[in-house]
């Protein structure tokens, strides 16, 4: 379901951070009736879980929703970063259990590990051991030039860790499937969408 919603979650991503930058304490968005409301309803819900939005009213009949963002809670700069991105990270990170646990293979699953090499430090989205051999994840909401500068890192890392290009899985839905693979070849690194995530989770302890 998120595959093919992916594009208008972004938007209401794009939306909300356009709040934040004002800053505006009231955010009012409009969908199309074709839209999928399941979908973007649970995204909206997840968010006023997190604490994002202190009231969150929905108007059924104009698909329009009203809601108050929580600037005043102490930790609105975490649920932000949960908003820039984090949220799919979330998703990469459940959907690996999900589907490790569903080929009864157990992994063991991390968000955020910090790392360092002679030549970079940062952090991975999602780490992941998988019958003891290392999955990197890297999560991108946005096209591949908001990225392309961290590209020689995550390379640098690859290399470093000794990964086969199958096992540092660098997940970007906002690209197109042939951009995909024209960039996994480039970079020797595995780009994947939402469509194509199962194929690169099971590509990555294949033989």
């Amino acid at each position: 379901m998120l595959a093919s919603n992916f594009n208008k979650l972004k938007d209401i991503e794009n939306s909300l951070k356009r709040q934040i930058q004002e800053p505006k304490n009231n955010f009012d968005y409009t969908f199309s009736p074709t839209d999928d409301k399941n979908c973007i309803n649970n995204f909206l819900d997840l968010l006023k879980m997190r604490g994002f939005f202190r009231t969150l009213n929905r108007v059924p009949t104009a698909n329009r929703i009203f809601a108050t963002l929580n600037h005043g809670d102490p930790n609105f700069s975490v649920i932000s970063d949960f908003l820039k991105g984090g949220w799919l990270e979330s998703y990469v990170h459940i959907k690996v259990i999900d589907f490790y646990h569903q080929m009864n293979i157990q992994a063991i699953c991390l968000k955020n590990l910090g790392f360092a090499t002679v030549k970079n430090a940062g952090e991975f989205d999602v780490i992941a051991s998988v019958n003891n051999e290392l999955i990197v994840f890297e999560c991108k909401t946005g096209d591949y030039q908001s990225f392309q500068a961290k590209m020689p890192k995550y390379v640098d890392c690859c290399q470093k860790l000794e990964l086969p290009p199958k096992r540092f899985v660098l997940v970007a839905p906002k690209l197109g499937q042939q951009q995909r693979q024209e960039l996994s070849q480039r970079h020797e690194i595995t780009f994947a969408g939402l469509d194509d995530l199962d194929q690169a989770l099971r590509l990555a302890i294949s033989a």
